[in-house]
């Protein structure tokens, strides 16, 4: 068996461990200027786990109707605007 160089490892995972840090700070950011409360990104969250083939960024006018569909749904339910 090969022997694992450790050094060449951790500089794969801290690229990788930075580069999911940024994007969960992009997203926190646009959470926060489309005013999402906690509510809204619990129901994200449910989509993500639950349905993760709808949730693709594949095309823009499905997500773009997914977020449609969801805040009408979430205001007819009293949740959010």
């Amino acid at each position: 068996m090969k022997p694992v160089e450790l050094s060449s490892l951790l500089l794969q995972a801290e690229s990788t461990l930075a580069g999911l840090v940024q994007r969960g700070q992009e997203l926190s950011s646009r959470l926060r200027a489309l005013q999402v409360d906690r509510r809204e990104v619990a129901c994200l969250k449910f989509m993500l786990l639950f349905n993760p083939s709808e949730c693709t960024s594949s095309s823009y006018t499905s997500s773009s109707t997914t977020s449609s569909s969801t805040t009408t749904s979430s205001s007819s339910h009293g949740i959010g605007p």
